[in-house]
C-alpha cells in the first residue's frame, strides 16, 4: 500500500475506504477519529437520501451498506489494535473494553458509568443511554441519546453533523413523537438545571433549521419545535433564541392580498412572545418603530373567533395606546376615550397607525379592507381614514395616495399596488367598448362564462370585436404582419399607465407585459375555446409586441420573431406561449413585470 497516496486520498478526496485503510495501517487516535467522522457523515447523508429522496434510491442503499461494513471494519481495528488514548485509557480496562465492544453496534448502554472528563466527541454514540452516568466535563456529540439523571456539570454536549443533514431529514428528527428517535426526546432527557447546555443545543437546532437556503423545514414538523421551545421559559429569555423564534413566526404569519387566515397556534405564540418575553425596548420597537407586523397581527387577532387570542391581542393593543407617542396623539385628538377602546363597534375609528410625523386613524373594518383587499369585490375606497401630518389633519381629497401607501404606510403597499393596477387596467378596458366589463372582470380573476368566450367563426360577435379593435390598431387583412398600434391608442396607453417621460427602453417593458396579459386573454383559460385562440386578441397582443420591439430592439432580440410567429399562426392556442412570454418578462422586465401582471397570473 502506498501510504502517501492513501493519506492524500483519505484527506483530500474524503475517500472512506482510504480513511479506514489509513487507520488500519497506523491506528492512532487521530486516524481512527478521522475515519469514523467521515463514515458517520456519509452514512447519515446516504440514509437520509434513501428515506426522503426517490432519485438514486438503490445507489443510496448500496452506499449505506458499504459505509456500515467499513464501520464494522473500523470497530474491529479499534478492538484489535492498542493505541494511546489518554482520554479513555485512564478510565480503566472495563470502560475501554466496553467502548471497543460497543462500537460494533448502535444503541450503546453506558448507564451508571463514571465517564467524567472524557472526550467522546469523535465517537458514534447514536441511540446511547447515559442514564445515571457521571459525564462531568465530558464532550459528547449525538442527536439521539438519553441523559436521564446524568451528571452534566461542565459537560459539552452537541448535536452531531445536524447542519449537514438533508432538510427533510432535519424536519423528521424534530417531530415530537416519543416512539421515534427525535431530537426533542434527547433535549427532554437533560435535567432543567443544565439549562445552559439545553439552550446551546436549541441554538444548534435553530441554525440547522435555517441552514437550507434560509428556508424552514416543513410547517407540520416545526410546530413540535415551537411547542417545545415555548414549554421552557429559559429558552425565550435568551435573546438569540427569542429573535430566531420571532423570525420563524414572521414567516409563518405572512398574509398576502386577500388571504387573512393564519394558523391559530402561530397567532397565539406570536402574541405570547411579544407580550411575555420581549423587554420594554423590544416591545416599543415592535409596537411603534417597526410596527408593520404589529398592525397586521392586530388586524388578524383583535376580533378573532378564539376569545383567548382576542384577549391577548387587545391587551397588547392597550399597551400600544399607552406608549408616549401614541398617548399624546389621542389625548390631543380624542380618538378614543379614557385610554380604552370600545371593541363593540368595528366601524369606530379605534385604529391608530403612526409613521414618523404621519398618523393614520381608521376603523377595524377599513383596516381589514385595505390589508386584505379582495379586488373582485371592489369594496375598498382607500379614503376611509383620517391623516395627520405633524398632528395637523389633512384634507382627504388633497392626499397623494400613491406616496402615502407606497412610501409612508408600506403595510398597505402590496394591496394598494394591486388596486392601482386594476384601476389603470379598467381605464384601458374602457377603450374596448362593450367588452370593457368582460375584460376587466377577467383581469381581476373572475372566471369567464362559455357564452362570453370569443372565436374566429364569422358571426355578429366576430364582426363586433373587430369593429372595436379597428379603433385601436391598424390591420391589413392581406398582410397581418403589418398590424400596428394606432398612435392615438399608444398615447392613451402612455397616459393610463403613466409612461410619459420614461425612456423608450422602459416603455417597451410595459408594452411587453401588457402584451403578455392579452396573450393570456387569448388562451383557452380565458377567452379562447378548445385548441383555438381568437385571432382578434392575438392581433392586439401582436401590435403591442411590435411596438415594444420598435422602442427597444434589445428587449426581445431574436425571441421577438418567435413570439410574433406564434401569435400570427392560424389556430395556434396561446397557453404555451403565455408561459414562455411570462417567464421571459419576469426575467427581463424587472420590477415592471410585478407592476403590470395581476397576482393570480404571476
Amino acid at each position: 500500500m502506498n501510504i502517501v497516496f492513501t493519506y492524500l486520498k483519505a484527506h483530500l478526496a474524503k475517500d472512506t475506504t482510504a480513511a479506514v485503510d489509513l487507520a488500519d495501517y497506523h491506528p492512532s487516535f487521530k486516524n481512527l477519529s478521522f475515519a469514523r467522522k467521515i463514515l458517520n457523515i456519509k452514512l447519515t447523508t446516504a440514509e437520509c437520501n434513501f428515506c426522503y429522496k426517490e432519485k438514486d434510491k438503490e445507489l443510496n442503499i448500496n452506499k449505506a451498506i458499504k459505509y456500515k461494513k467499513l464501520l464494522g471494519k473500523l470497530a474491529g481495528i479499534e478492538q484489535r489494535k492498542t493505541y494511546q488514548d489518554k482520554d479513555i485509557r485512564h478510565k480503566g480496562f472495563e470502560t475501554l473494553k466496553k467502548f471497543h465492544y460497543e462500537f460494533s453496534k448502535r444503541n450503546m448502554d453506558f448507564s451508571n458509568y463514571e465517564l467524567s472528563d472524557v472526550d467522546l466527541s469523535s465517537y458514534f454514540l447514536e441511540g446511547s443511554k447515559f442514564t445515571n452516568s457521571d459525564l462531568s466535563g465530558t464532550k459528547i456529540k449525538a442527536n439521539d441519546a438519553d441523559f436521564s439523571n446524568a451528571k452534566l456539570d461542565d459537560a459539552q454536549i452537541k448535536f452531531k453533523n445536524i447542519k449537514y443533514m438533508d432538510r427533510a431529514c432535519v424536519g423528521g428528527k424534530i417531530i415530537d413523537d416519543p416512539a421515534k428517535k427525535a431530537i426533542l426526546n434527547t433535549l427532554r432527557s437533560i435535567d432543567d438545571k443544565y439549562s445552559d447546555i439545553k439552550i446551546n443545543l436549541v441554538k444548534e437546532l435553530i441554525k440547522a433549521v435555517h441552514y437550507w437556503d434560509k428556508n424552514y423545514v416543513n410547517v407540520q414538523h416545526i410546530d413540535s419545535f415551537l411547542d417545545y421551545i415555548f414549554s421552557k421559559e429559559y429558552y425565550l429569555e435568551d435573546k438569540e433564541i427569542r429573535d430566531s423564534v420571532k423570525s420563524l413566526l414572521d414567516q409563518l404569519t405572512i398574509t398576502n392580498n386577500n388571504k387573512k387566515h393564519i394558523a391559530l397556534k402561530h397567532v397565539s405564540l406570536y402574541l405570547d412572545i411579544i407580550s411575555k418575553f420581549f423587554n420594554d425596548q423590544e416591545q416599543d420597537d415592535f409596537l411603534l418603530k417597526n410596527n408593520k407586523k404589529f398592525i397586521n397581527l392586530m388586524a388578524v387577532a383583535l376580533y378573532h373567533k378564539e376569545l383567548d387570542i382576542q384577549e391577548k391581542s387587545r391587551t397588547l393593543y392597550d399597551k400600544y395606546l399607552k406608549l408616549e407617542r401614541v398617548r399624546s396623539f389621542y389625548e390631543k385628538h380624542k380618538t378614543v376615550n379614557d385610554e380604552k377602546v370600545d371593541w363593540d363597534n368595528k366601524d369606530a375609528n379605534n385604529i391608530i397607525i403612526i409613521n414618523e410625523n404621519k398618523t393614520m386613524v381608521t376603523s377595524y373594518n377599513e383596516l381589514n379592507k385595505m390589508l386584505f383587499a379582495d379586488i373582485k369585490k371592489a369594496d375598498t375606497q382607500w379614503n376611509s381614514f383620517f391623516l395627520y401630518i405633524n398632528e395637523k389633519r389633512q384634507e382627504v381629497n388633497k392626499i397623494n395616495n400613491g406616496v402615502l401607501f407606497n412610501d409612508d404606510f408600506k403595510i398597505f403597499k402590496e394591496n394598494y399596488s394591486v388596486f392601482a393596477l386594476t384601476e389603470k387596467f379598467n381605464k384601458l378596458a374602457s377603450k374596448f367598448g362593450d367588452y370593457a366589463e368582460k375584460f376587466y372582470s377577467a383581469f381581476v380573476g373572475n372566471p369567464i362564462q362559455f357564452e362570453d368566450k370569443l372565436s374566429d367563426i364569422h358571426n355578429n360577435e366576430n364582426v363586433k370585436i373587430y369593429s372595436v379593435l379597428d379603433e385601436l390598431i391598424d390591420r391589413q387583412k392581406s398582410n397581418l404582419f403589418m398590424t400596428s398600434l394606432k398612435n392615438e391608442h399608444y398615447q392613451q396607453i402612455c397616459d393610463i399607465f403613466e409612461l410619459n417621460g420614461l425612456a423608450d427602453s422602459e416603455k417597451s417593458n410595459y408594452l411587453l407585459c401588457l402584451a403578455i396579459i392579452f396573450v393570456k386573454y387569448a388562451s383557452n383559460d380565458v377567452f379562447g375555446i378548445g385548441n383555438v385562440s381568437p385571432l382578434s386578441l392575438k392581433l392586439y397582443a401582436y401590435a403591442l409586441v411590435r411596438k415594444a420591439n420598435e422602442l427597444n430592439k434589445n428587449l426581445m432580440g431574436n425571441h421577438y420573431y418567435e413570439f410574433i410567429s406564434d401569435l400570427l399562426t392560424n389556430g395556434h392556442e396561446t397557453t404555451g406561449l403565455f408561459f414562455q412570454m411570462r417567464a421571459y418578462g419576469e426575467q427581463y422586465c424587472g420590477s415592471v413585470f410585478n407592476k403590470m401582471i395581476p397576482p393570480q397570473w404571476r
